[in-house]
């Protein structure tokens, strides 16, 4: 009898390690998904913060966005590399922000209701809505394996222009 059950071990470790292999690799994909949008979340949401802060009322010395009634007149300096009516900045803080995911993000940011991409329809004036969103694209580590194509996670946040 065992002469028989010599090879058996090494027969059911062959047949069940592809399996348990596969799942946690997917485990493994299914956390950096997770984590990507919860990053993305917090990314959209700290650009949105900190671009309300810095609207445009007179006594900001740089403001972001397009320009609105009391936006004052700023020139680009190392402490303001992106004034107004540059969104740039609001990118910038939102890729910092999104860095944890291991991927470069892809983020619009637009000024108005109703905006979308980064095409603004409103000014940085106090109580315009201002959104902004991040796009992360995950590479899934078992998606060649099994055949599933990798996807993106997004979150979007608006928030009201407040200084």
């Amino acid at each position: 009898m065992k002469r028989y059950g010599r090879g058996q071990a090494l027969v059911e470790f062959a047949l069940v390690i592809p399996l348990f292999l596969a799942l946690v690799f997917g485990i493994i994909d299914l956390g950096r998904g997770v984590w990507a949008a919860d990053t993305a979340a917090h990314a959209a949401s700290e650009a949105a913060r900190f671009a309300i802060v810095h609207g445009g009322s007179a006594n900001q010395t740089c403001p972001w966005g397009p320009p609105g009634p009391l936006s004052p007149t700023v020139t680009a300096s190392s402490s303001c590399p992106h004034p107004s009516p540059s969104i740039q900045s609001i990118i910038d803080k939102a890729t910092n922000a999104a860095i944890g995911s291991g991927a470069v993000p892809t983020v619009t940011a637009c000024y108005g209701a109703g905006c979308s991409g980064s095409v603004s329809t409103g000014t940085n004036a106090k109580g315009t809505p201002m959104t902004v969103r991040v796009t992360i694209h995950v590479a899934l580590i078992t998606g060649a394996l099994l055949g599933v194509s990798n996807f993106d996670v997004s979150s979007t946040a608006t928030m009201v222009v407040n200084n």
